[in-house]
């Protein structure tokens, strides 16, 4: 831990601290989606109407985490 409080993570550590995450949050009885952010706006970027827009943004917003 830094003299911040914060703690670094290694660049290999990030997806494993990330999965362990999602997991506490679902056996806590939390939504989560596990995405990257590349995967994300590839997906919103390939839909084709406003519409369809809207409906994944709700998609997206439903999980209590967005990791």
């Amino acid at each position: 831990m830094s003299e911040s409080g914060s703690v670094a993570v290694s660049v290999e550590g990030k997806s494993t601290l990330a999965q362990n995450i999602a997991h506490q949050a679902l056996i806590h009885g939390h939504t989560v989606l596990f995405t990257s952010a590349g995967q994300l706006l590839g997906d919103l970027c390939a839909l084709d109407s406003d519409s369809a827009l809207r409906r994944r943004l709700r998609h997206y917003a439903r999980p209590q985490l967005l990791w």
